[in-house]
């Protein structure tokens, strides 16, 4: 009798951590969508800063008189597109933090499956 009490104790438990590691692998997934259009987005921003540098730079060359405020106004932009650039090298990161994470996840559910009675 404790054994089968201990045996349905330790299915409940497993159950428990398999419902835990299924909400943790929805969150990873939801974390790694988000990031993948972060960093579309990203990207994006970063293509139409470097376009805008361009035509800030062709002005800059068609008009002497403004040429001092056109070089603040582009290193500006390069400073923008740096900071855009280093915002698209961290979603890279988290997006490969998160794959790790949804891998555990499966290797955790993996092994959880292995209790079952």
């Amino acid at each position: 009798d404790r054994i089968q009490k201990s045996t349905r104790n330790s299915i409940t438990d497993i159950n428990k951590i398999t419902e835990i590691i299924q909400k943790v692998n929805d969150f990873v997934t939801t974390i790694a969508a988000a990031v993948e259009e972060q960093s579309v987005t990203t990207k994006d921003i970063t293509d139409n800063i470097g376009q805008a540098s361009t035509a800030v730079q062709d002005a800059t060359e068609r008009s002497a008189q403004n040429s001092i405020v056109s070089q603040d106004i582009a290193k500006e932009i390069a400073e923008v597109s740096s900071s855009a650039s280093a915002i698209s090298d961290a979603s890279t990161n988290v997006s490969g933090s998160a794959g790790d994470l949804s891998k555990l996840s499966e290797k955790l559910t993996e092994i959880v499956s292995k209790f079952k009675v």
